[in-house]
């Protein structure tokens, strides 16, 4: 895809928030909506990924993507009346001696209903079997 407008609306219709990072000082160089719902900046306009996003550990997802992996972690957004659990999944780019990074958000709230509800059900048959 060669025009870059068409990729950005691409991006900003996603349902998952994504971001693409600069590793040096942990700036955010792009964002989609989804991604600026869920981690809103501070104040600040050009707000640092360490500052706006809760449990993300820069020194770790440094030594694993130097490595040649993937960083991932959980963490929740949103207020105490609603959360929204999500997936954080970091990885490096080739951008020709760059250093960014792409940030995947997944939110895994059906997943999280779905293993209540099957811890539930458990539950009540070991209560039906004795």
């Amino acid at each position: 895809m060669d025009n870059p407008q068409s990729l950005k609306q691409i991006l900003q219709s996603l349902n998952d928030g994504v971001a693409l990072v600069d590793s040096d000082d942990w700036s955010i160089a792009f964002e989609n909506a989804k991604f600026f719902q869920w981690f809103p900046p501070n104040g600040e306009a050009d707000e640092l990924l360490t500052v706006c996003m809760p449990g993300f550990d820069p020194e770790r997802a440094t030594k694993r993507l130097s490595a040649g992996r993937s960083y991932k972690f959980k963490l929740e957004v949103g207020d105490t009346a609603r959360v929204t659990p999500l997936v954080i999944k970091m990885k490096a780019l080739n951008d020709e001696g760059g250093a960014c990074m792409l940030i995947q958000c997944d939110d895994i709230s059906k997943q999280k209903e779905k293993e209540y509800m099957l811890e539930s059900y458990s539950k009540m048959s070991e209560r039906n079997a004795h």
